[in-house]
């Protein structure tokens, strides 16, 4: 077991998932809702940074199968 953030995981393929979605920075509830509000005004930006983050834990994930 390897400690990363306080917290265990193993070296299989789970561990692999959670060690690497630590990695990503998580958008704190006031940026998602700026980011919402924008979208909903047809902010192009404000989509394309959205877009991201989910490409982002998408990449993450299909990695981790």
């Amino acid at each position: 077991m390897n400690k990363i953030n306080n917290e265990y995981y193993s070296s299989d393929s789970t561990g692999q998932y959670i060690h690497e979605i630590n990695e990503i920075p998580l958008l704190s509830e006031e940026e998602e809702r700026n980011l919402f509000e924008l979208l909903a005004q047809g902010d192009m930006t404000a989509r394309k940074s959205l877009l991201k983050v989910i490409y982002d834990w998408w990449l993450v994930l299909l990695k981790s199968i």
